[in-house]
């Protein structure tokens, strides 16, 4: 079996020459919310306003809320970095596969898995940069004014940690569900579904589930409740959810898995599949009966909410919800498309 080095410089430097401008993009789309916020609190609004500022963080200090007021403009960069890695992993795979470009990138003399390994690599290169450099500037920003008694390099640190370590795992992620969909949009799509899947699947079940009456234990009830253990999986809690409880241990299982399914899904692509929602027929038949499913679960709430408040209702709603579903699924998943 031959060795492959992972670092191949010239497949390093196709992607960044590809992709540069979206460590551009990153950088401003965290400096904004981040520095350039601090910047204005502490040295560009006018006096009053700046006055007023002060007042709010002395009091914050005073009530043991400092660190909420000083960093809490940290949340709102993550979220734009979140957004700008997931648009850098659509460009590396979705945009690829409709320029056609993965067909000579699978000519080049690598395994595949190296070539996805670039990919997934450049993109934790761009993240980690991006987060150095943001909180790095807003230190100097924070220090340099007269909060810097307040200021603790220690929290930024591991606030800058805990950014990248939910960055790399919601970007290492949206690269997965690029390695077998065939169109950005559907890997767009894809995430939106990761996103909100969860939420959406404990609502309309604790709905069949109370229109039919149905015993369910304690601990189950807890997770429909959102309580309990729902945070590992809801990909939502991953990127809001901070501090004590936050489940790094699973969600670096996850996105290991992730990483290892991803490369081993895009050296099985088929390069005749671009263009198509998805690139494995499996897959796209799991789409379709999950995609049934929950709209039965909630064309049967619907039945029952604005039709005829009982199990008649329900069960009318959700057969015109899983018909319709299917008939969607099934005329979008059959168009072949570049986009």
């Amino acid at each position: 079996m031959m060795k492959h080095k992972l670092f191949v410089k010239a497949l390093w430097w196709k992607e960044y020459r590809q992709t540069r401008v979206m460590l551009w993009l990153m950088l401003l789309a965290s400096f904004f919310p981040i520095v350039y916020s601090h910047m204005w609190k502490l040295w560009l609004a006018p006096d009053s306003l700046k006055e007023i500022f002060a007042q709010n963080f002395t009091d914050a200090f005073h009530h043991g809320l400092l660190s909420e007021r000083l960093y809490g403009d940290y949340g709102g960069g993550l979220i734009f970095i979140i957004i700008s890695s997931f648009i850098l992993s659509v460009w590396l795979l979705g945009q690829e596969r409709r320029n056609q470009m993965n067909e000579h990138m699978f000519a080049l003399p690598y395994p595949r898995w190296i070539l996805y390994l670039t990919k997934w690599m450049i993109g934790i290169v761009y993240i980690v940069s991006t987060i150095v450099i943001t909180l790095g500037l807003d230190f100097v920003v924070l220090a340099s004014s007269h909060l810097s008694e307040y200021v603790s390099i220690g929290e930024i640190v591991v606030r800058g940690l805990h950014m990248i370590f939910v960055a790399v795992s919601i970007y290492t992620l949206t690269l997965f569900l690029g390695s077998f969909t065939g169109t950005w949009s559907m890997q767009a799509l894809m995430f939106l579904l990761c996103m909100t899947l969860f939420d959406f699947l404990r609502f309309v079940i604790g709905k069949f589930i109370h229109i039919f009456m149905i015993p369910v234990s304690e601990s189950a009830q807890s997770v429909l409740d959102g309580g309990g253990w729902d945070s590992f999986f809801n990909v939502g809690e991953w990127i809001i959810h901070e501090g004590p409880g936050y489940s790094y241990g699973f969600v670096s299982v996850v996105s290991i898995l992730l990483l290892l399914a991803g490369m081993w899904l895009y050296s099985r692509n088929r390069a005749e599949n671009n263009g198509k929602q998805f690139v494995f027929p499996v897959i796209e038949k799991a789409y379709t009966v999950l995609g049934v499913i929950c709209a039965a679960l909630y064309g049967g709430y619907l039945g029952y909410e604005f039709f005829y408040p009982g199990r008649i209702g329900y069960v009318c709603g959700a057969g015109v919800g899983a018909v319709l579903c299917y008939l969607i699924i099934r005329t979008f998943t059959h168009i072949h498309t570049r986009r």
